[in-house]
């Protein structure tokens, strides 16, 4: 980490194999925020930074955004650390459809739940296949 980088750009602590931290940096794509992302497989500092901040657990996805440190976030709470979104907005439309299932909506809602389910699947199984191979 002896690059110079700018304080508010998210540091994602991640580990190949890791679904969460694939969908973490595949939603910080799609949302358009930039961010550097380190291996804590490959980069000792950042595996102990991760241990430091999550109790001794290497626990990723880990977000550092500047001197505030998230252990496991979702795009919106990155978003609001960036000051990027309003803490009172909607929440995402997979967190709608599945509260309307969860208080008895219809099959629709949850089918609707269940696509986008799969779409984050397939997602995530291209991302991952992309980074092996750039890895390679």
């Amino acid at each position: 980490m002896t690059k110079q980088r700018d304080s508010r750009t998210p540091v994602v602590y991640w580990r190949p194999g890791c679904p969460y931290c694939a969908l973490l940096k595949l939603g910080l794509r799609v949302a358009r925020i930039p961010f550097h992302a380190i291996n804590i497989w490959q980069d000792k500092p950042g595996a102990e930074f991760v241990r430091a901040h999550n109790g001794g657990d290497a626990l990723v996805p880990t977000v550092q955004i500047g001197s505030a440190v998230l252990s496991n976030p979702s795009i919106g709470d990155i978003q609001l650390a960036l000051g990027k979104r309003a803490a009172q907005s909607s929440p995402p439309l997979v967190l709608r459809s599945n509260l309307r299932r969860r208080a008895g909506g219809s099959r629709r809602a949850a089918s609707r739940s269940n696509s986008l389910n799969w779409t984050a699947k397939i997602l995530y199984t291209r991302v991952h296949k992309t980074e092996t191979a750039l890895e390679t």
